[in-house]
């Protein structure tokens, strides 16, 4: 199972200094390295231009890779979990 990540959820990480909560960091490290966290284009972003911690903007920069574009396949399943449907895929 994947995690999408949204800029929110980001944001919330950049409270959770790795000096503080090392274990955490750890953990999601590993997390990101299984290709269980997810993101897009668009958040990345937002959080290059909006985040408030520079440790998160320096780990946003430095895992570009988990910021992907949509395909339209993904889009397809999100549909299926979204209320309102996704009619068109960005």
């Amino acid at each position: 199972m994947a995690y999408v990540f949204d800029t929110n959820s980001f944001s919330v990480l950049g409270n959770y200094y790795p000096e503080q909560f090392p274990s955490f960091w750890r953990e999601f490290k590993q997390a990101v390295a299984a290709g269980k966290v997810l993101s897009v284009r668009e958040v990345y972003r937002e959080l290059e231009r909006y985040a408030r911690h520079p440790h998160l903007t320096d780990w946003v920069k430095s895992h570009r890779s988990i910021f992907t574009h949509p395909r339209q396949r993904r889009c397809g399943s999100l549909a299926t979990f979204s209320p309102f449907g996704i009619s068109k895929c960005w």
